[in-house]
């Protein structure tokens, strides 16, 4: 399972953003030559779930942006993605 932060602008003309990427580890497990470990702060989300390819991540999240401005909700610009294979 892998997870990760994205900060930055998103959409038409989005052109650089952060991407801190990992994989979900056991609690006790330690860093392991270059490698470092950490834990992401919990936060309030709205989420979409989507199974299939991943040719419709765009679409996916394109809803969810639609849903949380429909329902009146602010983003605060991050993003988390959850990627079980």
């Amino acid at each position: 399972m892998g997870c990760g932060n994205t900060r930055g602008r998103f959409g038409e003309g989005a052109i650089l953003f952060n991407l801190d990427a990992g994989i979900a580890l056991a609690q006790d497990a330690p860093a392991v030559g270059e490698t470092q470990t950490g834990t992401l702060p919990p936060y309030r989300c709205a989420a979409l779930l989507l199974w299939g390819g991943l040719a419709h991540t765009g679409g996916a999240y394109d809803l969810l942006r639609r849903g949380v401005t429909a329902a009146g909700l602010q983003s605060t610009g991050e993003c988390r993605s959850q990627l079980s294979l």
